[in-house]
């Protein structure tokens, strides 16, 4: 085999795993900062419903003192 294929085949070689390689990289780096943004949103979203609950509950709760104190005012 001429100099000049080996030298086309080595150069083919080495062009195919860089690539290769970076594409790897590429592709675990997106799904980590994919599952990361992912994992962000969720716990955002947790935070709020959770917030939502806590305040649908107290409103309730305020909403039974208010009752309690105008009932025995409503007893003829």
């Amino acid at each position: 085999m001429k100099i000049n294929a080996k030298l086309t085949i080595a150069f083919f070689l080495i062009a195919f795993s860089s690539i290769t390689i970076i594409g790897f990289l590429s592709y675990f780096k997106g799904k980590k900062s994919l599952e990361e943004e992912s994992f962000n949103r969720l716990t955002a979203v947790r935070e709020m419903k959770s917030t939502q609950i806590e305040d649908y509950f107290s409103q309730i709760a305020n909403q039974i003192v208010t009752f309690l104190k105008i009932t025995p005012s409503l007893k003829p």
